[in-house]
């Protein structure tokens, strides 16, 4: 192809009298054209240098030393979308732990024996790949959830479902049965439990709404629900048993695509005593939270300043602060003053003493009250 085309240079030249072009690439500097004199008014001989050509290579072999390294790059899971922040899933971890605790104790009354109900895990996923999960048939079942709009799935085990309506039936709560779709009275049997489970869940996400949840209908093909759209984003949570029914349990997919706007502007009200709620509940909550790190700063003072001055500042210069010398300095958790004192010192460290509420604190809950 070289030859062919230095042939078409070398004829072309010729015709019009003028000396062929030099497209040899010298081995010290490797030129990549070199143009005749004549036409060098208007054009300028570029030269590239042995290095300059490698790294232009080194581009296209994809070892460009300004290359983005891939090293931190993580994969993309389509299947498994990261809808809601991780700070605000670690909230609703505690939350459905603390759902676990309710189900138990409304369990206990519904079927007259202790049970070890813990969660299992959460997680956020598309809907189709949650129904790729389940057997068939299963014991599914479609619950409205208004003021959501998509429907919530809960799917049990068999053999806790079962158990569940041997025990209701006044048995042992054996777990014998096969899996197949449930009859009417069997349905009817289960609500009991079916109430218990979703009154818990009304705990979870009364914090961000107050759902009415209520059983539509009973699926026990997935791949055959219309109900809710395969591609829609679901958060389901999984809980089991211990020490019953061979480890059996369930879960519940909630939809994501009503919950997301509440998640991030939800309101921080929680649960009262007459809503589910109990002191030893709360106490458990708090427990789990004891261990959760916070940011705190101390704020010696501010100014108000031009950026004239800002960018006039040298070293030496002195900035004037709003802040008598007498005056408490603040502590501030998550950037809000909570407590008030003064800065100490340990060897060579500094230490800031709390002597009480901060003044500012205390404006603000009264504004906010």
């Amino acid at each position: 192809m070289c030859r062919g085309l230095r042939h078409q240079l070398t004829s072309a030249a010729l015709r019009e009298n003028k000396p062929p072009l030099d497209t040899t690439v010298s081995r010290r500097s490797r030129p990549i054209l070199q143009v005749p004199e004549e036409e060098s008014a208007f054009m300028t001989e570029k030269t590239l240098t042995a290095n300059e050509i490698d790294d232009l290579l080194s581009v296209f072999k994809g070892g460009h030393k300004g290359a983005e390294s891939l090293s931190d790059v993580e994969s993309l899971d389509l299947d498994r979308p990261n809808r809601i922040p991780r700070g605000i899933l670690e909230t609703l971890e505690i939350r459905h732990e603390q759902a676990a605790r309710l189900m138990r104790e409304g369990l206990r009354v519904a079927l007259g024996k202790e049970l070890q109900l813990s969660l299992l895990g959460l997680e956020q996923e598309r809907f189709q790949t949650f129904k790729e999960r389940q057997e068939e048939p299963c014991c599914g079942f479609v619950i409205d959830m208004p003021p959501l709009r998509s429907p919530a799935y809960l799917v049990m085990d068999f053999a806790f479902a079962f158990a569940c309506i041997d025990r209701l039936l006044g048995g042992t709560g054996s777990d014998a049965g096969s899996g197949r779709e449930l009859t009417a009275t069997e349905v009817s049997v289960l609500s009991e439990v079916i109430e218990a489970v979703l009154r818990a869940h009304v705990v979870v996400w009364d914090r961000y709404t107050k759902l009415t949840p209520t059983l539509r209908k009973t699926v026990s093909i997935p791949r055959f629900m219309r109900d809710i759209r395969d591609e829609d984003a679901m958060l389901t949570a999984e809980y089991r048993f211990k020490d019953f029914v061979d480890g059996g349990g369930f879960r519940l997919s909630m939809p994501l695509p009503g919950l997301e706007g509440r998640l991030q502007f939800g309101g921080d009200r929680e649960p009262t005593e007459d809503e589910g709620a109990t002191d030893q509940v709360r106490g458990e909550l708090q427990e789990h939270m004891v261990d959760v790190d916070v940011d705190v700063s101390v704020r010696i003072g501010g100014a108000d300043i031009t950026v004239g001055d800002i960018l006039a500042l040298e070293a030496g210069d002195v900035v004037l602060l709003d802040r008598d010398v007498k005056t408490q300095l603040d502590l501030l958790v998550e950037g809000r003053p909570k407590f008030g004192g003064r800065l100490l010192r340990k060897g060579r460290k500094l230490v800031f003493r709390v002597d009480g509420e901060s003044p500012a604190s205390q404006r603000e809950s009264s504004n906010e009250s």
